[in-house]
């Protein structure tokens, strides 16, 4: 009996064939949020598997939902008092403060958290950071003009209310909420930066020493025990009048005495007791500026080539290809991974873990959220962890141990790997100020000891050590959670 072989078309021969399938492949692998197979390989991609039960080792939390804070702690949970209204976009935690970023009406404000869990409104808001010097316990950013403005992309309807956003031209910019919010810019336009002051707080809420301005046309990036560090987008993009990452960035240390140091073409996004961690927007890599290189005046760092202010005189340029070409990065005493394949947004701010051995941060690869994880011992290495933000895969057998517990330093739970979202899934990608920074309310990833944890598009909350090969889901005992961060 004769076996029959199908054969294959004879065009498949053809060395234009296979030039063809990898070209589908990639653009399948791209439309997934994954990096293109013709990328260098780089860094280790973390699925989810199965679902961990929260034990009692989860401390304290501030969990934001939508339209409302609450207080997550031994085992029960009951809400913040904002004011009527005010619906909460992100928060950051300093010592014994905790800062709520919320819109009312029709700006940002800043809530103040304290130990008691007091709701004290710092006013006009729009940034926050953690502060690591002095009686400090959070910096607030308000902008010089505007201040509080909200940007048409971020806009966050009531729960069960839509909101239309009108662009220039139309009825002032107004919502059919009444929220005020900066006009879309036209596919010609380009913003001019705007400026900035920040102010310290202590842990009662009380305002420490005088505003500062920052330099022109900077923004809050993070604090450090040499001072704070502030940059900027250079060479701007705008495609189609959205604002796109910058092809460079600038980074300013601003010395407690005052004076100014460049810090060269950087993107600043954390600080530990050693190094301030750095984001070479051209190069796509990751480093650690050490912090007696920071605050030297003996060594030197590059200057971008163009100054974000002459973007003016580009207007008009709505393309990659009709934008000023990247500056090359070159940064005194940085130590670096290696670039990295397939990251198009590094929103910042990161965090450390408590001994500064590792960080996250929260990224935009592809279309995706994802959270990169590094631990410092692997520098000069690509080896980042790149984690999917999604929900377990469902069992297809017994469901979940009751066991099956999450504390510090370690991650359990039993399912099948995936990397595909769950149908609840909304993957969206960051929207960029019109000024050219990144997500106004950016998210901070959390440590419970040697455990981060990070919120997912859909809600789903992802806890993980560095160095393993899977994450799992964390079951706090509540849906429609936002954003986390340790209650003061």
């Amino acid at each position: 009996m004769t076996r029959l072989h199908p054969r294959l078309p004879h065009w498949t021969a053809h060395p234009g064939f296979g030039v063809a399938v990898l070209l589908v492949l990639a653009v399948v692998l791209i439309a997934h949020g994954e990096p293109q197979p013709s990328s260098r390989p780089s860094g280790t991609s973390v699925g989810v598997s199965g679902t961990a039960t929260a034990a009692g080792a989860i401390p304290p939390l501030l969990v934001l939902r939508p339209g409302r804070v609450e207080l997550r702690e031994h085992g029960s949970t009951r809400r913040i008092g904002l004011p009527s209204g005010a619906r909460p976009r992100s928060v950051i935690s300093g010592r014994g403060l905790s800062v709520v970023l919320a819109v009312l009406g029709e700006r940002q404000h800043a809530y103040a958290i304290d130990a008691n869990h007091a709701v004290h409104d710092l006013g006009y808001a729009d940034g926050a950071i953690r502060a690591e010097t002095g009686s400090a316990a959070v910096i607030v950013e308000t902008a010089l003009t505007d201040p509080g403005l909200i940007t048409a992309p971020d806009v966050l309807p009531e729960p069960g209310r839509t909101s239309s956003v009108t662009t220039a031209g139309g009825t002032g910019g107004r919502t059919s909420g009444s929220e005020q919010v900066r006009p879309s810019p036209t596919p010609t336009e380009q913003p001019a930066l705007r400026n900035f002051s920040a102010r310290r707080y202590d842990g009662a809420a009380r305002p420490l020493g005088s505003v500062v301005e920052l330099p022109p046309a900077t923004r809050l990036a993070t604090d450090s025990s040499v001072g704070l560090v502030v940059w900027q987008p250079a060479n701007r993009v705008f495609d189609a009048g959205v604002a796109l990452e910058p092809l460079s960035a600038a980074a300013t240390l601003i010395r407690p005495d005052g004076s100014l140091r460049p810090l060269g073409p950087v993107h600043p996004l954390a600080a530990n007791t050693r190094d301030l961690l750095v984001w070479d927007v051209v190069g796509r890599r990751f480093g650690l500026m050490p912090l007696s290189y920071v605050t030297s005046t003996a060594t030197s760092t590059a200057s971008p080539l163009h100054s974000p202010t002459d973007d003016a005189s580009a207007s008009g340029r709505s393309s990659r290809s009709a934008t000023p070409s990247p500056t090359p990065t070159a940064v005194a005493g940085v130590r670096w991974f290696q670039p990295t394949r397939g990251m198009i947004v590094v929103t910042g701010p990161a965090s450390f873990n408590a001994d500064g051995t590792a960080f996250a941060v929260y990224a935009q690869v592809g279309s995706r959220r994802r959270l990169v994880v590094a631990e410092l011992t692997n520098l000069g290495t690509d080896q980042v962890e790149v984690l999917a933000l999604v929900r377990a895969a469902p069992q297809t057998s017994a469901p979940p141990s009751p066991s099956a517990v999450i504390t510090p330093g370690s991650v359990s739970g039993s399912g099948t790997p995936t990397k595909s979202p769950s149908p609840t899934a909304t993957p969206s990608i960051p929207a960029l100020e019109p000024d050219g920074f990144p997500i106004p309310a950016p998210l901070t990833p959390m440590w419970w000891n040697d455990l981060v944890v990070a919120v997912g598009v859909d809600g789903a909350v992802i806890g993980y050590r560095p160095g393993g090969h899977q994450s799992s889901q964390l079951d706090l005992g509540m849906i429609g959670i936002r954003a986390l961060a340790a209650a003061p």
